[in-house]
């Protein structure tokens, strides 16, 4: 599912932000690959420093290496700081303006306390950014 808002034309996606969880998402990293290479994109793969200060970094560098492995398109890592990897990246992707935000379903992505009835619609048709919400039965 890709959200747009009405009054948002999409021409482009030349930053593509790729939140990481907890597992690597094979699908939408061919995607968004995919997406990178015909659009020169720049991919932004995010994940959140974790409370206890641990971090994915392990995740963030086989992210890295698979997409080096499918494109020369620049890749950019990030491990940002927030309690909330929907907010904080909605936060991030705005901050740097960004065009695409490539989420997996909705249930890695909730926002705390009583936002998360109203996360779909925050993520797909709140936000000015489009965001494109790959189901995760179609990763490997």
């Amino acid at each position: 599912m890709l959200a747009v808002r009405s009054s948002g034309l999409v021409s482009h996606f030349k930053k593509i932000v790729l939140p990481l969880h907890d597992n690597i998402p094979m699908h939408r990293i061919r995607l968004a690959a995919m997406l990178g290479r015909y659009f020169k994109s720049t991919i932004f793969v995010v994940s959140l420093r974790k409370q206890n200060g641990e971090h994915n970094l392990p995740i963030l560098s086989q992210t890295l290496e698979i997409i080096q492995s499918l494109t020369t398109i620049p890749v950019q890592s990030i491990i940002l700081e927030g309690k909330n990897l929907a907010s904080t990246t909605l936060n991030f992707s705005k901050k740097i303006n960004a065009d695409l935000i490539m989420i997996n379903n909705f249930k890695d992505f909730y926002l705390p306390g009583l936002w998360n009835r109203l996360t779909n619609k925050l993520l797909s048709y709140t936000s000015k950014i489009p965001v494109l919400t790959v189901d995760s039965n179609g990763q490997e």
